[in-house]
């Protein structure tokens, strides 16, 4: 999408957010972070702030920062029947992993100004996207995996599967749609 030209100048990177410190200080022009927080606090407690600073640090004076999230889970007001039983699924993974910490737009937006950005700006860009059935089957199967895999109670475990299993029974008809999605932009001074 960027062009040949462009992207020999687009670095991606996948690593530990906490560890970038190999990265020079504004180095870069912009950074896009797609459905990323809401994993943060679950994988690294405690770890928001210090993964945005670092954001903040290598990227160059008037960088722009980039992020598309949604908000939390509870905040949404499903949109149909698809998105309702994509929030039901999600429920339940919740039950067997940790749940993810998702910002509001103004939440997060006042993250972004106590470490330095400027000119936050959100705007809702998807009322939420339609799993094809292939997505929504990994997703599910991937649901009754973890919770085979994690849960050793089994009362527990089989009535996950069976919400699990009430759920795609629901969405055969509507499918499985994610939660909305806003895109927040911040600039360094």
């Amino acid at each position: 999408m960027v062009g040949d030209e462009l992207m020999t100048k687009v670095v991606f990177i996948k690593d530990d957010m906490q560890h970038i410190d190999y990265l020079k200080d504004g180095f870069f022009d912009l950074i896009v972070s797609y459905d990323t927080l809401i994993s943060i606090e679950s994988q690294t407690p405690g770890g928001t702030l210090p993964i945005l600073q670092q954001f903040y640090r290598i990227l160059k004076n008037n960088g722009r920062f980039l992020a598309i999230e949604h908000p939390p889970l509870k905040e949404v007001k499903p949109v149909d029947r698809a998105q309702e039983h994509e929030l039901k699924v999600r429920e339940v993974l919740d039950k067997i992993r940790p749940p993810g910490k998702a910002y509001t737009p103004e939440q997060f937006s006042e993250k972004l100004k106590r470490i330095g950005f400027v000119e936050p700006y959100w705007k809702l860009v998807s009322q939420g996207e339609w799993l094809s059935p292939i997505e929504a089957t990994v997703m599910i199967d991937g649901a009754r995996n973890l919770a085979n895999k994690r849960n050793q109670d089994e009362k527990e475990r089989e009535s996950i599967l069976v919400q699990l299993d009430e759920v795609v029974c629901q969405a055969g008809k509507s499918g499985l749609r994610t939660p909305p999605y806003y895109a927040l932009y911040a600039r360094k001074l």
